[in-house]
């Protein structure tokens, strides 16, 4: 029982790390693989109350609880072969009924898990246990179980090895303790569960390499508990890929940017007051935009919630970690804590394609405003889709909603400007100050009118919600650029 309960677990942390590359959006990954979780797990609570009546001999419920067990584990050797043609039938659906679709890959192990206790506390019983301390016992020695693969996959596992590795590890430690238990599947029927063994294991050893060989284009891939980390080589360009989400691009040759939103953000030190001025990055990226802020003369400060993020900027793009100053904390948490005030203040933080409540709203921005030099200038890169002079609805309402919480917060002018191709996924940038900022229009930056919205607030998530045609849309570019393979790891 310790081991289903870390398979359990297994199952839902290291699934959403499957999936969540071509999902991208946590909470609906997460919201969808814990009620899948839940249901999977009820009905294999009836399967296996039904399983432990109409037993044709004493044996019988001993065999049906190892053979679930065992199967439980073959399933899950099985479940990365599976996970492309999955994703690949969704790609057109709602990001929301996509991930709900894509969790269901995990309901027949799960089914099969959830089976094993109600089997478990009737051998218990017929074994002279009380039912009530014998389901006490097993419960709690599952739930063991699950806290330790809990802590394991999530801060050790996922840092060390892919998810289909450690899905298919899971597996086979499930489906060895099948075989090696006293009174296991191995003593009963050999030849045919042997036989079953080793065809489901020769299938998931099969389905290993596919998901541990490199396209040519992907330069470095690791998984990590942030997420699915590439850098690719595509059209003379590197790119910088974090749960499939696009977070930086730069040319190979020389390491310009090749984003409009890091040059138009990038030129504004020359019209701040002081020279060189004082910058603080919330979200570094590829490190694109840190570079050039510090190649015009800015001291930089650099601050990321991931460890890896500084180490992939500085290994495999052009970002000089030298030139900045970077720090390893949460971008709420280090404005809080910092002594020093800014010229520039910039938010271009994504953890895929999630944009951070937590710093969309009007207790952030005070933050923000109080950490600002006068003629200080707040800028945030919010991903958008674009069309010809507005945005999108649900866009518009997001837009709208955060120049009305940052002119809650104090900031005297806000200027936003769509940044891109129309029709397409573009950068919303806004510019907040307690001066007017007079940016440089183009026809690829364009002034967005923005109308009174809702002021955001701690605890709320509807800027997820707001964002979902966006997001649908950020995914199917990368999808249309990279292909799934990739976007995969496959």
């Amino acid at each position: 029982m310790f081991v289903s309960g870390m398979a359990v677990l297994v199952l839902e942390i290291v699934g959403a790390a499957l999936i969540r590359p071509f999902i991208g959006v946590g909470l609906f990954v997460w919201s969808s693989m814990i009620a899948v979780t839940l249901a999977a797990l009820a009905a294999g609570y009836l399967l296996g109350g039904r399983w432990t009546r109409d037993l044709t001999g004493p044996d019988e419920l001993e065999r049906r609880f190892f053979r679930a067990a065992f199967l439980a584990g073959a399933s899950m050797i099985v479940l990365p072969w599976l996970t492309a043609p999955v994703l690949r039938a969704v790609e057109s659906l709602d990001l929301r009924v996509a991930s709900l679709v894509s969790a269901f890959l995990f309901t027949p192990s799960l089914i099969l898990l959830g089976s094993l206790t109600p089997m478990a506390v009737a051998l218990c019983v017929r074994a002279g246990s009380s039912a009530g301390p014998a389901a006490a016992r097993l419960f709690a020695i599952s739930t063991m179980g699950g806290f330790v693969s809990a802590l394991a996959s999530g801060l050790w596992l996922l840092a060390v090895a892919s998810a289909p590795a450690v899905l298919q590890g899971t597996g086979i430690l499930l489906m060895v303790a099948a075989f090696g238990s006293p009174g296991g599947i191995g003593r009963m029927r050999g030849p045919r569960m042997l036989g079953l063994s080793l065809s489901l294991a020769v299938l998931g050893a099969s389905a290993y390499p596919a998901f541990h060989r490199r396209p040519e284009q992907v330069v470095h891939q690791r998984q990590t508990v942030g997420g699915k980390v590439q850098v690719v080589d595509r059209n003379a360009e590197r790119w910088l890929l974090v749960d499939g989400a696009i977070q930086g691009r730069e040319r190979i040759a020389d390491g310009a940017p090749t984003f409009e939103y890091v040059t138009l953000i990038g030129g504004l030190p020359a019209r701040l007051a002081a020279s060189p001025a004082n910058a603080l990055m919330i979200g570094l990226g590829a490190g694109t935009l840190a570079d050039r802020l510090a190649s015009a003369g800015v001291r930089v400060t650099a601050v990321d919630i991931h460890a890896f993020m500084p180490e992939i900027a500085s290994r495999y793009f052009k970002f000089d970690a030298v030139r900045s100053r970077v720090v390893l904390m949460d971008g709420r948490v280090y404005l809080r804590r910092a002594s020093e005030d800014f010229d520039l203040v910039v938010f271009d933080a994504y953890n895929a394609y999630d944009l951070p409540d937590h710093l969309m709203t009007l207790e952030t921005f005070r933050l923000v405003r109080r950490r600002l030099r006068p003629g200080g200038v707040f800028a945030l890169n919010v991903v958008t889709l674009a069309e010809p002079y507005r945005l999108a609805p649900k866009d518009a309402r997001a837009s709208d909603a955060i120049g009305t919480t940052l002119r809650a917060a104090g900031f005297e002018s806000v200027e936003s400007l769509m940044v891109g191709t129309p029709g397409w996924v573009g950068n919303l940038i806004f510019l907040a100050s307690d001066r007017p900022v007079a940016p440089c229009l183009t026809d690829r930056i364009q002034a967005i009118h923005s109308n009174p919205g809702e002021i955001l607030r701690d605890g709320s998530r509807k800027m997820t919600y707001w964002e979902i045609d966006s997001a649908t849309a950020w995914r199917n570019e990368a999808y249309a650029v990279f292909g799934i393979k990739i976007l995969l790891g496959i």
